[in-house]
């Protein structure tokens, strides 16, 4: 299965699956977020408005037994530093993301103000839906609510009410192996840019995904041990 990038655009509530051009085609997590910024974020922009963009990637190797391999990495420039901000930790998500051949997801644009919408990503369809019912509900109580909807194997990254008020300082939120939130990207204001752009919660289902394989399993684990 080749791996796309999406390319969510709220300006015009659109989303499009891109090959993944040749520049990108070795590269993954931290280092994919930051190339896509550097490429497609102007330097003078405001981190508020349409021009910034939020970026989203699993790492390499991720969906194997390889040491420190399942993270997930979030860029945008910063509306506190003005600078590229890039967010970097473990995340049951990045598995999600790579066993549905996701590279990685690009958010852009703007949303009519004060419209929130949520981003449902499953094997069969991507869809774009007005949130308006998740509208002023903090991220704890945000992923009970949506897993009484969309079943408990969902991985959901969202904003909470801080966020949707743009201050500068909110993070994202991403859900555990528990449904807990215990990741966060809390440095540099990325959840005030999640809002800026309208999105509330991505809602990432793999069930009915074909199973990432090793194409060489036996190396792979010789490679491991010798690593580990």
């Amino acid at each position: 299965m080749d791996s796309k990038i999406l390319r969510i655009n709220m300006s015009e509530l659109k989303i499009n699956e891109e090959e993944v051009s040749k520049d990108y085609l070795l590269l993954n997590g931290r280092e994919l977020t930051t190339k896509i910024m550097s490429d497609e974020i102007p330097e003078n922009c405001n981190p508020l408005k349409e021009k910034n963009k939020v970026v989203i990637a699993p790492s390499i190797l991720n969906n194997t037994n390889s040491s420190c391999s399942g993270r997930l990495s979030i860029g945008a420039k910063s509306p506190l530093t003005l600078t590229i901000k890039e967010y970097n930790s473990e995340a049951v998500c990045s598995h999600k993301l790579i066993k549905l051949a996701i590279k990685a997801i690009i958010i852009e644009g703007l949303s009519e103000e004060n419209k929130f919408y949520k981003v449902i990503i499953k094997n069969e369809s991507i869809v774009l839906e007005l949130a308006e019912e998740y509208e002023g509900i903090g991220s704890y109580n945000l992923i009970d609510l949506i897993k009484s909807e969309y079943g408990n194997e969902i991985v959901l990254i969202s904003i909470g009410v801080e966020a949707e008020n743009k201050m500068i300082a909110a993070g994202i939120s991403i859900n555990d192996v528990d449904s807990h939130f215990h990741r966060y990207a809390a440095g540099g204001g990325l959840g005030a840019v999640l809002a800026a752009k309208g999105v509330k919660a991505l809602i990432i289902d793999n069930n009915n995904s074909d199973k990432a394989e090793l194409h060489n399993k036996a190396k792979s684990n010789l490679s491991v041990k010798k690593f580990d």
